[in-house]
């Protein structure tokens, strides 16, 4: 309703690491990324996720690997922790498109004190248009036990790489989420480099 809307800003960073193992193709990947938002009335929202995953990749075809991960959200008096298991692939459709699939379980807890287990389902397409643009769309989609709402997410992105000495690159995009029924919609700007 009106009365529940609330607006707000939001800063973040987060980094991601690959290594390849040898001369095969297989690597490993390390990320880590937190956010901080602040709302109109008062209440401050954090999200927290580290993750680790460990793939097969073809440079023809596409990856398949494995990924664990932990994420937190607290959101004024509530603390949510959760654990994610879970399979992702990659699949490149041609020089320009690239379709992501993943699937996996969870499990975690509400302040410690409430239990919940699922399963989430996330899927993506990204758009190469040339050496310095990229666009794409994904949705993320997990269903909670019983007791608890589903959460539903939908994020459209694009990024541009500037003519700088230092690989670094212009992000912007827009998502969507349902979480608990509670809708949200955030526009975000940022700026990413490459080592």
């Amino acid at each position: 309703s009106p009365e529940d809307d609330d607006d707000g800003f939001g800063i973040g960073g987060g980094g991601t690491g690959v290594w390849k193992l040898g001369e095969s193709n297989f690597y490993l990947e390390g990320s880590a990324r937190y956010s901080h938002s602040f709302l109109d009335k008062g209440d401050e929202t954090e999200f927290g996720t580290a993750a680790a995953k460990a793939f097969w990749r073809s440079p023809d075809s596409g990856l398949f690997g494995v990924v664990a991960a932990y994420e937190g959200l607290g959101a004024g008096e509530f603390d949510y922790n959760y654990g994610k298991f879970g399979l992702l692939a990659q699949i490149y459709g041609s020089e320009i498109v690239t379709f992501s699939l993943g699937t996996g379980l969870y499990t975690g807890d509400e302040d410690k004190k409430i239990d919940f287990d699922g399963y989430y389902l996330q899927g993506g397409v990204n758009f190469y248009l040339n050496d310095r643009v990229a666009a794409g769309a994904g949705s993320t989609y997990m269903e909670v036990d019983e007791s608890k709402d589903d959460v539903f997410a939908l994020t459209f992105k694009g990024e541009y790489l500037l003519p700088t000495a230092m690989p670094m690159s212009l992000t912007m995009g827009y998502n969507y989420s349902d979480v608990t029924s509670v809708q949200t919609h955030a526009a975000m700007f940022g700026f990413k480099m490459y080592f």
